[in-house]
């Protein structure tokens, strides 16, 4: 399924937009590795908003010697990265607590 490229141009904007913001928030909150922290989350939920399709389509031996026989839909992975990007406030904010109660 192919998607107009005036949608993926703004759902690839906002989903930018987010991930500086949530960067920001990040950097915002005291301990210094917290942004390091926000980027390294959000590497995968933003490639499965960027690339949903060509992920979804993927098929075969995954790690962990696990199988995929049946493509998922694109709109599937992408509405999942969306909901993963969308809790990158409350990883960082969760990791925040663990530094200063020292887990």
């Amino acid at each position: 399924m192919t998607y107009p490229l005036a949608m993926m141009s703004i759902s690839r904007t906002i989903s930018i937009v987010l991930a500086v913001a949530f960067i920001v928030y990040a950097c915002l909150l005291d301990p210094p590795g917290l942004a390091v922290v926000a980027v390294g989350y959000m590497v995968i939920p933003m490639g499965a908003i960027w690339f949903g399709d060509e992920l979804g389509s993927s098929t075969g031996h995954w790690f962990g010697g696990g199988y995929i026989d049946v493509p998922s839909p694109g709109i599937i992975v992408k509405f999942l990265g969306w909901i993963l990007l969308c809790l990158t406030p409350v990883v960082v904010l969760t990791f925040k607590w663990r530094l200063e109660l020292g887990f």
